[in-house]
């Protein structure tokens, strides 16, 4: 970083804005132009200082390398001790240049200045007088010594050496392996494209064959292929999807019932027989949930399984009023109101064969309501009823006795 000093003309940041140095006061004094409004600021030298230390107060040059040069901006300490000794190797003929300034940056006066510090700093491979010009080069604009840092990472070229038409290719062997078998390797992906290229050559002049690039060329192709692909090719396009999804937010609702979501869950739960102690089965629960209000408006709980009539049962008591309850569980008394029902604006549903039947069509165009199916496999659609059917399981039913959990399982003695 070159200094700076205060001057009329100066601009930098101040707290985000733009500023610039309109004139110097007497004393410390310093009077600013806002440069956002034009309003006129008067500050101090002193003021200016501790805005600076404080990292409010940003100079030309301090951030950024000037356009064109590309260095690292880390502390040197925080670099590998071999790399810190290459930086102080450097700065060491670079000094006896500045040392020596101004001479001509040629062999015959770099000679004498290369082999005098080579020996004091014990350097057993001195470098040239030419790697010496292009060090002073670097080192020149900014005066950092941060710019000698060797930067192997930009060494070689920036992208593929393979023409459009043997990427095209890999894309074609790796799609055709894949599809024929879920756990094709690398080589097998290898051995379709040289048949691929071998056919392509065929009908290609003699002076422009394409190359077959080696096996380890195809090892590195397939890392070059986005995530999204890798796993398109080896897991499927269903779990690349879910993995690699951009989440948005979910669909803006204005008021209550304008979008219900329905779905089934068999409950973690199994109903006991209390005189011969044999299983009823597992119950099976549909539930509609207002998404404005995250309320249940209407549930259907039968041992039937899922089917259009559990559909509209569930429906009409979402629609209907609640009636109070009475007390059912000894010493277990209702206390609240269940105040919710009216007529659904938008019925949202998966792809269930139960939601498709013409029952549930009649009974909604019947009464004005939008159903709305969500594509396959794509649960998040309707994340809200998901969400609330696993609280009810983990935090409800896995509560009671009889439950089954989450998964069944044995016990080992």
């Amino acid at each position: 970083m070159r200094g700076f000093a205060f001057r009329t003309g100066l601009a930098f940041d101040w707290d985000e804005t733009a500023h610039r140095i309109e004139r110097l006061g007497t004393g410390d004094q310093v009077v600013l132009e806002r440069l956002s409004d034009g309003q006129t600021v008067l500050s101090s030298q002193q003021e200016l200082l501790a805005a600076f230390g404080a990292g409010r107060l940003r100079m030309p040059g301090t951030d950024a390398a000037p356009p064109g040069e590309v260095y690292h901006r880390r502390p040197l300490a925080d670099l590998p001790n071999h790399i810190q000794s290459k930086v102080c190797r450097s700065m060491a003929y670079l000094d006896a240049v500045h040392e020596a300034w101004p001479i001509p940056l040629t062999k015959y006066h770099l000679s004498p200045l290369i082999a005098e510090v080579a020996k004091r700093i014990n350097d057993p491979h001195p470098p040239s007088a030419v790697t010496i010009y292009r060090w002073h080069r670097a080192h020149r604009p900014h005066e950092d010594a941060r710019a000698l840092i060797p930067r192997f990472d930009r060494r070689g070229g920036a992208g593929t050496r393979q023409s459009d038409r043997v990427r095209e290719l890999f894309g074609e062997a790796a799609e055709e392996a894949f599809q024929a078998s879920p756990s094709a390797t690398i080589k097998s992906i290898f051995t379709r494209l040289e048949g691929k290229i071998r056919a392509e050559n065929v009908s290609r002049l003699p002076g422009d064959p394409l190359r077959l690039p080696s096996l380890r060329t195809v090892y590195r192709l397939f890392g070059h292929l986005e995530a999204y692909d890798q796993t398109r090719l080896t897991e499927g396009r269903h779990v690349a999807d879910r993995r690699y999804r951009v989440v948005k937010a979910g669909p803006v609702v204005d008021g209550i019932l304008q979008r219900v979501e329905v779905d089934h869950t068999p409950l973690d739960l199994f109903l006991i027989d209390e005189i011969t102690g044999l299983p009823f089965g597992r119950p099976v629960l549909t539930l509609f949930i207002d998404v404005y209000s995250r309320f249940p408006v209407g549930y259907y709980l039968s041992f039937g399984g899922t089917s259009a009539a559990a559909v509209v049962g569930g429906l009409r008591h979402a629609i209907l009023p609640k009636a109070l309850v009475k007390e059912v569980i000894p010493d277990l008394p209702v206390e609240h109101t269940w105040p919710c029902y009216g007529l659904i604006a938008s019925l949202v549903v998966d792809n269930g064969l139960e939601f498709y039947s013409t029952s549930l069509d009649s009974v909604a165009m019947d009464l004005g309501i939008r159903i709305q199916y969500c594509p396959k496999r794509q649960p998040w659609f309707k994340g809200t009823i998901e969400r609330f059917l696993k609280t009810i399981n983990y935090f409800l039913t896995h509560q009671l006795p009889g439950t089954s959990l989450a998964r069944l399982g044995c016990v080992h003695n």
